[in-house]
């Protein structure tokens, strides 16, 4: 009798919690978010600003809101582990922290806040070798588009920052 049930629950036992589950690859993702982070004031960033001024006002004669691009690069070892993007506009105020573990981009946060009406929008992507495992494709709150702009986002500032 113990040998039928052993024979039954052999296919279980061989094949089921073969790896993590995405809850528990998050939470990694999170420790190393907050270790990077926890590192970041002891080391040094690069920093590059860009702004822009321009030349003549509104047409109403109010002064028009300074745009500029900060870039903030956190390295250890050679590689970067961290970057972060910010970039205001007229309308919109835009920051993007870019992780990265090994090369690997494994997290990005992007908030996105509207000067007029003071609301943001705050979105968190987790990957595993730059595949994409939070929020899912069938999320509500996934939008390819979106999405495909802060990857393309994300390879660049990692190129300009290796070079």
């Amino acid at each position: 009798m113990k040998f039928k049930i052993l024979l039954l629950l052999s296919p279980i036992l061989m094949f089921g919690q073969t790896g993590e589950t995405d809850a528990s690859k998050i939470k990694t993702i999170e420790s190393h978010v907050k270790y990077t982070d926890s590192i970041s004031s002891f080391l040094t960033e690069e920093v590059s600003n860009e702004e822009f001024v321009f030349t003549h006002g509104r047409i109403d004669g109010k002064p028009t809101r300074r745009m500029y691009n900060n870039t903030r690069l956190l390295k250890t070892n050679g590689l970067v582990i961290r970057i972060c993007y910010t970039r205001r506009n007229q309308e919109t105020d835009e920051d993007m922290s870019f992780y990265y573990s090994n090369s690997k981009l494994i997290y990005i946060e992007s908030i996105i806040s509207r000067r007029k009406k003071k609301k943001f929008i705050k979105k968190r992507f987790y990957y595993e070798n730059d595949i994409l495992i939070s929020p899912t494709f069938s999320s509500k709150e996934y939008n390819l588009k979106y999405e495909l702009e802060i990857i393309e986002k994300s390879r660049s500032l990692l190129k300009q920052a290796s070079s």
